[in-house]
């Protein structure tokens, strides 16, 4: 019976592929696992290419931070599963050359260093830079390029740190893992490994840091994140180039932000396509069933051999989706390499995740199992003579539970995908808002189409009429419609107004130099040097080091559990004060202070989101301990920080005159043209102890990120665009029966081939201009939620789309329509009734 079954459902599979129905199902389950595949891989791949080639900013994948040296047998493990190994020691240390000496910090890199990324170094200070991968050799050293004339010393003369006398080799020009601590303060003096004994500089209750460089697979690195991270103790520092490089970090975050969003949208449209084409595709088995059912087979047996119909559509079509998905990734992957040279990140077949591809499947087979399955499973239960009569069955309980199920499934998908209720909420929110003005819709079509349509030409007379006529089934066609252009529309919307909004945050004057280690007494020469030159600095903010030690006078450690695992606790802050808000911090919560009001001195404000980790709230009183000086304040407000912009930036805020006693130095930044540098040569020259930090690589990588999340949300908006044009499709084909008589009927009657289509085309560009109108309302309030739930950035209305996507819409939807109804007047009008009668 089982042989018998297999054979009846693959027959008539045969004949139903001549049916449209079947066709435009095949179609959206192709299209829609391969935009869901195609979407799932180019962004995972976009992810792992961001952040190997922004590896290069900590040299390395991953960095180990401890302040002493690890067990041998950690590096050894990280050999065994083919992860090279690197490691340097910083310390600060005295550099004496003569009579002169002068604060440094000393690195010592061992062979390999760096393991991603690369030195610049150059014969003499300031002089044309070239990219080596070589390191000191053993008793020699390489000077930052304002010690040669700090303290008078040339190429090959000596100079000693501790014990040990070495040769000056080279001038360092760019580290590619320089950071803000002692050791970018402190010029630099880079040592080999191998010298560090003889220095005898290091001894017990030295302050070190030792820092373990990692660089492998993404699957080695992985397994070695599961293996070393339960043996990490407080002092330990585990992470990659998110937590080590707060600004590509930010950029990051929301690329990948981007690309989750971009792929929902995806999934919410791929469920939309399959589960209108395939509930479509069940309900014209109506028939065939009742036949069945008179013909001997029970329930049972009928309900199999649709089911396999279904599961053999879906198996075939998800195959030749998942491999144009595939093959779109590939030609994705070339086109970003032929785009972005530069990414370092290797392309390995191989390396593709089951689990990525899987997504579009378990798409196709969640909304194929709620919404294709329970019409054959309804009509299970229904006398043949009922069906065949096409006497109605109404709604049951049966319905509204598949219904739930098939909410329930698409919820589950998009959560699957995002990992992020936030998302997911966002966008049901969005259903439910187009939902409700579904219903003003509903009633605007009741109250006054009908009016308008009495003094209306012959066209509009009879488009309006059928409007009015299937005002329900229109009210649905507007709810899916609106759906699909919402989606498009919120995809082109965050493209251009949050990547422009991201893209504004990183102009292209965005300063690209931070000056460092100002004495109070060089503030005002340095701002005429850079006034002179008519450059403008982003403002000198004083910079004092303390650390956080108490929340609500109890000790941080214990305030806050050890999970949390925050690094500004581990270290000391970098405090600055001021009276004016800074350009890129915006007040959350709480107030800013004001200039006259001294009853708000011993005030700070935090920064968000280490308040959020740090559980502070407006109102709490925190103790920092700056030298040894305890001081004690209250938290005034909580600030969001753009941490991308380029411009100083602070975790702490304290008004001016909290921290009066404390000696501080300066900080700024500056955006130079490549022509200008030699400001930074001639102020080194000077002022030796200022420290210059060069940030053109950074802000590169970041536009880089920018332009590359850009390029593949171009791409997911025309798959978005593809699967929309399917859903159009698809729903005006449910109705093509009916509009197949009624053509029928009035040419019976006399009309003519032009005023049929004619009337076709009002009422197909009718719906979607209330539907892009619908879409346009929905999707304000999604990007409204987006910016400022997952972006954290001010909402701006975009009134241009609210006049051309309904009057897009309305045209696309209109000469749709026409196009797939222009066979109603091809065909005789007796054909089609005595079809309709049979």
């Amino acid at each position: 019976m089982q042989r018998n079954i297999l054979k009846i459902s693959s027959k008539l599979l045969r004949n139903e592929f001549r049916q449209r129905e079947l066709k435009i199902l095949f179609l959206a389950t192709v299209i829609s696992i391969a935009t869901v595949s195609l979407i799932s891989l180019l962004g995972d791949h976009l992810q792992k290419l961001i952040l190997h080639s922004s590896s290069q900013f900590i040299a390395a994948d991953r960095q180990l931070k401890s302040p002493r040296e690890v067990p041998e047998g950690w590096l050894q493990h990280a050999d065994e599963m083919n992860i090279k190994t690197a490691h340097t020691l910083s310390f600060a240390s005295m550099l004496f050359a003569g009579e002169q000496m002068q604060l440094v910090g000393v690195k010592a890199v061992s062979e390999g260093y760096p393991l991603k990324g690369s030195l610049e170094t150059s014969e003499q200070p300031f002089s044309q830079a070239v990219v080596t991968q070589d390191i000191p050799v053993p008793g020699t050293v390489w000077l930052n390029p304002r010690l040669f004339s700090l303290m008078a010393i040339n190429r090959g003369d000596t100079v000693s740190i501790g014990d040990k006398d070495f040769i000056v080799a080279r001038v360092i020009n760019r580290e590619p893992d320089v950071g803000f601590g002692m050791s970018a303060v402190a010029p630099r003096a880079m040592i080999n490994m191998q010298d560090v004994d003889a220095t005898g500089v290091v001894q017990p209750g030295s302050r070190l840091r030792w820092t373990y460089l990692f660089a492998g697979s993404d699957t080695a690195l992985t397994a070695m994140d599961e293996w070393l991270k339960p043996k990490l103790s407080s002092t330990h520092r585990w992470e990659g180039v998110k937590e080590g490089r707060p600004a590509i970090a930010t950029s990051i975050e929301k690329a990948e932000t981007y690309l989750l969003l971009g792929g929902s949208l995806a999934v919410l449209l791929a469920c939309v396509a399959i589960g209108m084409s395939s509930r479509q595709y069940s309900m014209k088995q109506v028939n065939s069933v009742a036949l069945l059912k008179t013909l001997g087979l029970n329930g049972t047996q009928v309900v199999n051999i649709f089911a396999l119909q279904i599961v053999l559509v879906f198996v075939v079509a998800g195959c030749v989706g998942t491999l144009l998905g595939v093959m779109g990734y590939g030609l994705g992957v070339s086109s970003l390499e032929s785009l972005f040279p530069e990414l370092s990140y290797t392309h390995n077949w191989y390396e593709l995740k089951i689990s990525t591809l899987l997504v579009g499947w378990l798409t196709g087979a969640v909304v194929m199992l709620t919404f294709a399955l329970p019409p054959i499973i309804k009509l299970k239960l229904i006398p043949p003579m009922k069906v065949l009569r096409k006497e109605a069955t109404g709604s049951s309980r049966f319905d509204w539970m598949i219904g739930g199920l098939g909410c329930a499934g698409i919820v589950s998908l998009l959560y699957l995908y995002s990992q992020d209720w936030q998302l997911v909420g966002i966008l049901l929110a969005a259903f439910l808002v187009l939902s409700g003005l579904l219903l003003i819709v509903a009633y605007f079509l009741l109250k006054t189409i009908s009016v308008i349509g009495t003094g209306a030409s012959n066209y509009w007379r009879l488009g309006l009429a059928s409007i009015v006529r299937r005002r329900w089934q229109t009210v649905f066609q507007i709810q899916v419609f609106s759906l699909a252009l919402l989606l498009l529309a919120v995809i082109y919307l965050t493209r251009t107004s949050l990547l422009g909004d991201w893209q504004a945050q990183l102009p292209e004057n965005a300063p690209n130099h931070f000056l460092i280690n100002i004495s109070q007494e060089q503030v005002a020469d340095v701002e005429k040097h850079f006034e002179q030159k008519d450059v403008k600095t982003s403002g000198l903010y004083p910079m004092v080091r303390g650390r956080l030690t108490h929340i609500n006078e109890v000790p941080v450690k214990q305030a806050v559990s050890k999970e949390k695992d925050v690094n500004a606790l581990n270290r000391e802050l970098n405090l600055t004060w001021s009276n004016q808000l800074p350009e890129d911090n915006k007040v959350e919560k709480g107030s800013w202070w004001h200039e006259s009001n001294e009853q708000e001195s011993n005030r700070v404000s935090i920064e968000s989101r280490l308040a959020e980790t740090l559980e502070v709230v407006v109102g709490d009183q925190l103790t920092f301990t700056i030298g040894d000086q305890p001081i004690e304040v209250e938290v005034q407000s909580i600030r969001s920080v753009e941490w991308d912009s380029m411009r100083p930036n602070f975790y702490m805020i304290f008004p001016e005159g909290v921290l009066d006693q404390f000696s501080a130095t300066f900080i700024t930044s500056v955006y130079l043209l490549p022509e200008q540098k030699e400001l930074l040569n001639s102020l080194s020259r000077q002022y030796p102890t200022i420290t210059i930090l060069e940030m053109d690589q950074l802000i590169e990588k970041v536009r880089s990120i920018i332009t590359q999340v850009s390029t593949v949300i171009e791409l997911i908006m025309y798959l978005i665009l593809a699967a929309s044009i399917l859903v159009v499709v698809a729903l005006i084909n449910i109705s093509m029966g009916e509009r197949y008589r009624e053509g029928a009927l009035l040419r019976t009657l006399g009309a003519n081939s032009k005023l049929v289509l004619g009337s076709q085309f009002v009422e197909f560009a009718m719906v979607g201009g209330l539907s892009g109108l619908v879409a346009v309302i929905g999707a304000e309030f999604v990007v409204w939620a987006i910016q400022h739930q997952l972006f954290k950035s001010d909402f701006v209305a975009h009134m241009s789309v609210w006049l051309w996507l309904p009057l897009m819409s309305g045209l696309a939807i209109g000469f749709i329509g026409y196009y797939l109804v222009r066979k109603v007047t091809q065909s005789s009008p007796l054909a089609i009734l005595r079809q309709e009668l049979s």
